[in-house]
């Protein structure tokens, strides 16, 4: 049986999140198997960062078909939230606590909420954000949820969460398994991460109770982990590290 612990700081390339490791002997095994335990990262993920702060809204001029409204990064209570898009849209944002709703009034009935949907078919995309594109528009719709449009003027979202993520996934690109399949189907996911804990707490994770992966032979000195969302892109950790132990028998 062999044990690796990982601290994401001591790292030799990468982020906190998505980094490689050197081994100082090399790691050989023959028909492995492997389970992750211990794994704890705190919580300091933003409800808007730089990869989901835009507003999209629709018109009816095919020369400019969107306005797009760029909020700033940072962790939001829900009445924080709607006082800051009702600034940046100029637009009446509310949240009702009891549903967990919001409600946003247009006061131009050509103007609504662009889905990420509608969005991938804009061909004209010249008047929206650098570095943006139709497939990676980097908007809020997902934390937004379903769109209801309760009127002509007022769209309803019956779900907000002011959490960026519900579930995270480790992975590694050198410790592969084709007895896991991962959201995409791929073969790279180590375990799954609820997020359970609030902004600012410690959420742990690992490999459930007698549960290993099967590896086949290994022979390495560098691995490399990702924790990433069901995308498969990386995250960003604001504060902190990962750590975990890998044990292989």
């Amino acid at each position: 049986m062999e044990t690796i612990y990982v601290d994401s700081r001591n790292r030799t390339s990468g982020s906190a999140s998505n980094f490689s490791i050197h081994l100082r002997e090399t790691l050989n095994l023959t028909g492995a198997r492997m389970r992750i335990d211990k794994l704890a990262f705190v919580n300091s993920f933003w409800t808007v960062t730089n990869e989901n702060r835009y507003l999209y809204f629709k018109t009816n001029d095919p020369s400019s078909p969107l306005i797009s409204y760029a909020l700033l990064p940072g962790a939001y209570s829900a009445p924080e939230l709607v006082l800051h898009m009702s600034s940046v849209t100029g637009r009446p944002w509310s949240y009702n606590s009891r549903e967990g709703s919001m409600t946003v009034v247009c006061s131009d009935n050509n103007r609504t909420l662009a889905t990420d949907e509608e969005l991938k078919a804009i061909t004209n995309w010249i008047v929206t954000p650098a570095g943006t594109s139709p497939s990676n528009p980097k908007s809020f719709n997902e934390q937004l949820g379903h769109v209801t449009t309760a009127s002509n003027a007022t769209i309803y979202f019956p779900w907000v969460s002011m959490a960026p993520y519900d579930v995270l996934y480790l992975k590694s690109s050198r410790l592969t398994s084709h007895g896991s399949h991962g959201p995409k189907g791929e073969h790279e996911i180590l375990c799954v991460i609820p997020i359970t804990q609030a902004f600012g707490m410690v959420v742990e994770g690992g490999s459930p109770n007698d549960c290993f992966l099967t590896l086949g032979d290994i022979s390495t000195r560098n691995l490399d982990f990702q924790l990433v969302n069901h995308k498969g892109v990386p995250v960003t950790l604001l504060q902190g590290s990962v750590t975990f132990q890998i044990t292989f028998d």
